[in-house]
Order: C-alpha cells, then sequence, then structure tokens
C-alpha cells in the first residue's frame, strides 16, 4: 500500500496546480501522469502499480486514501489543483451535477459565518 510518505519520496505535487512531478531516476523533474480514460483522468504508475492521480492528490494532501470517489468540481477530470477536488459519494456526484442547492443537501459545500464577537 503507498503511503503518504513514500509518495513524498517519489513525487513533488504543485497543490495550486495539481501537476505531479517525479523526483528521482531518470524522469527527475518531468510531469507524471498519463491520460487514462476518454473522460480525461491522469494515471501513473508507482511500485508496478496504477493509481489515478487525482486520487493520489488526495493521499499528498491528507495523508490518507480517500474512502469515496474524488469529484472535480469544475469537472475537469485532468486538473487535479487542491482546491478543485472534493470526496464524495455517488448520491453527492449525482447531486453536483445537478447544481450548488442540492450540493448543500449533501454537505460538500457548507456556508458558514463566524461569530468573532465575544
Amino acid at each position: 500500500m503507498l503511503t503518504q510518505k513514500r509518495l513524498h519520496d517519489i513525487l513533488h505535487c504543485d497543490p495550486q496546480t495539481g501537476i505531479f512531478r517525479w523526483r528521482t531516476g531518470k524522469r527527475k523533474g518531468q510531469v507524471a501522469g498519463t491520460r487514462h480514460n476518454e473522460r480525461g483522468d491522469l494515471k501513473v504508475s508507482i511500485d508496478n502499480r496504477r493509481y489515478l492521480l487525482h486520487r493520489l492528490a488526495w493521499l499528498w494532501m491528507t495523508g490518507a486514501t480517500p474512502r469515496w470517489d474524488i469529484m472535480h468540481r469544475n469537472a475537469d477530470q485532468s486538473d487535479n489543483s487542491w482546491g478543485n477536488l472534493v470526496e464524495g459519494n455517488l448520491p453527492a456526484r449525482r447531486a453536483m451535477k445537478q447544481g450548488a442547492d442540492t450540493c448543500l443537501r449533501y454537505k460538500l459545500w457548507k456556508p458558514q459565518i463566524d461569530d468573532l464577537t465575544m
């Protein structure tokens, strides 16, 4: 099982862009990942195992393997920037396609106002 530490040793991720680059070997400095499917998902092979880059971005940032699917807020499957990723299940994915009001029902985004008065 791939750990966050192992991932950090092998790849560097820019959270702003979601672009991964190899840290070691003959590919050092090169962009990691190739197209996985017609939707635009990107994949990479580490230790003879294939991984989807959006799931690796989640592991990179949180240290945990995602429990659910990772969805792209802007529907661009190749945009793995941290601000574009959200963890969700099938009902949440359907809600996301229907619009923001439905997304609130599944708590993808939660409006909040903090009271800073004492």
